[in-house]
């Protein structure tokens, strides 16, 4: 800090001195006070977008019956980016009835006049194990 303080002009030069050393402390107090905050609250700041973005969505008008929402979502996949991508692995709908098919055909199997007794949980889980084995 001061090592001495002399009489005349030199005090102005002085009080500058001590007025840049202290506000050159307090810069640093804060820069290290905003990188905890930054780090404390940086998930925040994702959620608070995401909740944002989500707010943004359901202000929109409905889609018509009409109109198609995949082409909808890839107009508008720079304006909700995160929900773009969750629409993106849900929207997949399989376009034939076949798997379902199977399953039943496979339920069929397992419920014999000898396996009548089965519980519908043991059915179901059964056939999970069936289905996902394959």
């Amino acid at each position: 800090m001061i090592k001495g303080i002399s009489i005349g002009n030199d005090n102005e030069e002085i009080e500058e001195n001590t007025q840049n050393s202290e506000s050159a402390g307090s810069e640093t107090i804060w820069k290290d006070f905003d990188t905890k905050v930054s780090q404390l609250f940086g998930g925040a700041r994702t959620t608070m977008a995401g909740i944002l973005e989500l707010d943004r969505y359901l202000a929109e008008p409905l889609l018509k019956r009409t109109e198609d929402p995949l082409a909808w979502w890839h107009e508008r996949k720079l304006l909700y980016p995160r929900l773009y991508l969750m629409v993106c692995r849900r929207l997949c709908v399989v376009a034939t009835s076949v798997p379902c098919e199977r399953i039943f055909s496979k339920a069929g199997f397992l419920l014999t006049d000898r396996r009548s007794r089965l519980s519908a949980d043991k059915v179901e889980k059964l056939l999970f194990l069936n289905h996902n084995l394959d």
